[in-house]
Formats: structure tokens, sequence, C-alpha cells
């Protein structure tokens, strides 16, 4: 039989285990949302620097829009399902686009407002007054004009939260601490812990992170091996300690039967 204080220590063994298991836990979702940032800001880097590298190779010291310009265009758009639009903006006005009957079209209203003291690239969202709805526009600066980039921003959404619920989290797409894609239904307050990684060549940041629900199912997810491997150990201990305490014993009770049997002799070192 098991004594009480060999009990007592395996309970002790068992309830710091479990509660380092919770640590383990919180290292582990710390980890899986650094790494499911930096994919999902590498899958970003890569949609954008793919278009860069794409507009690069159009010839705008001639004609801006020839019909072959105009046509590099449509197949950059027709090569991306994310990308819907491109136009060359210069005074608020589009000089250039893949769409016919564009051109001095003025959409100031589309616009960001401090866009004539912008000098790098911007992501911002408004609303398309051609098609009378909410769109997610990318700006790059060329030269003395702007090419405009018009994303998909219901296949941006459904791309960052898809992203997020495959990966058991949440995640969002943000840019100058405003919402552009992903989880609209959370604020970063909600969510217990969260973990932001900005792009280092473009205008977002990736953010991702766990609220209660998703965080207690971390934890259920791995309950039952944690479990397992817990109790495991901790029936190990008390076998070991009940040894231990059963040797100790055997070795008491044969010094007592030597003393009993006057079996020791003893001597006097001079």
């Amino acid at each position: 039989m098991f004594n009480s204080k060999n009990i007592q220590f395996a309970v002790l063994f068992f309830v710091l285990a479990m509660l380092s298991d919770i640590f383990w836990v919180a290292i582990q979702t710390e980890r899986n949302m650094s790494d499911a940032a930096q994919r999902a800001v590498k899958h970003v880097d890569n949609l954008f620097a793919g278009v860069e590298q794409k507009l690069a190779v159009i010839d705008t010291m001639n004609d801006l829009c020839s019909t072959q310009n105009k046509q590099l265009l449509e197949d950059i758009i027709f090569d991306s399902v994310s990308i819907k639009e491109i136009s060359y903006i210069k005074d608020n006005k589009i000089v250039c686009s893949d769409r016919a009957r564009q051109f001095n079209l003025d959409i100031s209203d589309e616009l960001p407002k401090n866009l004539h003291s912008q000098t790098s690239r911007l992501t911002y969202i408004a609303n398309d007054q051609r098609r009378n709805m909410r769109a997610l526009f990318y700006l790059i600066p060329y030269k003395d004009m702007w090419v405009r980039i018009s994303l998909h921003l219901k296949y941006i959404d459904f791309w960052v939260s898809d992203f997020g619920i495959r990966n058991n989290m949440k995640a969002q797409m943000i840019y100058d601490r405003k919402l552009i894609a992903g989880d609209t239904d959370i604020k970063n307050c909600e969510l217990i812990d969260h973990l932001e990684i900005s792009s280092k060549h473009y205008p977002f940041s990736i953010v991702t992170g766990y609220d209660a629900p998703l965080l207690l199912k971390a934890f259920k997810d791995q309950l039952l091996l944690a479990l397992m491997i817990v109790s495991l150990l901790t029936a190990l201990l008390l076998a070991l300690l009940h040894s231990y305490k059963k040797t100790r014993r055997t070795l008491e009770s044969e010094i007592q039967q030597g003393i009993k049997n006057n079996e020791f002799t003893g001597y006097l070192q001079p």
C-alpha cells in the first residue's frame, strides 16, 4: 500500500505538471501566432512584389497608354485573381488604365486627402465611384504620377479570415491602425493574446491572435495527450517512491534483527 506522504507528493507533482502544461500551451500559441503572421505577410508581399515586377517592364517613356501597354496591364490582371484594375494617376485624374473610356477621369473623392504630401507606397479603402462599392487600393509612386492597383476587397478579406480559421486563430490585415481585411467582429482589446508583424517592404501589417474560446480550444486539443503523459509520469514517480520506501524499510528491519540477535560487534579506534 502507498502511504499518505507518497500520495500527497504525487498529487503535488501532478498539479505542477498540469500547470506547466498551461505554460507550454501559452508558449506554443505564441509561436503559432508568429509563424502564421510571418507566412501571411510573405504571401501578401509576394502578391505586391509580383505586380511591381510586371509593371517595371511597361514602357512609359513614349506613349504611356499605348495599345501594347494597355495589353500588358490586362495581362497582369488576368494572371491575378486578387487584382481587378490598374491605373496611372496624375493630378487626381486617371491618365491611363487597363479599362477603356477612363482617360482624364477625376477620382479626387476616392483618393487620400493628403496624397500630395505622400512619397511612399499607400494602402487604403475607399468607395469606388464607378462601381459604387467599397474597394481596396494600393498606390505606388512613379515619377510625377501614381500607379493605383485596385484589389478585390472581398477576396482579400475572405483570404485573411480563412487563413485565420485554418490556423485556429483570428487574423487581420491592417494599415495605419485601420482594419483592411480579416476578422471585423473583434478588436485587439478583445483578444487575450495577439501579435502584429509588419511587412518590411509594403504598407500593411498582419495581426494574429486568440480570443478566450480559441485559447481554450488550443488547450483542450492537447489536454488528453498531456493528461496521459503526466499520469504516466506520476504513476512512475509513485512507484519509485514506494520502491525506495520499501527498500529503506527492509534495511531498517535487517538492522533491527541484527541488533536483536547480537550480530553486531563494537570496536574502539584509539
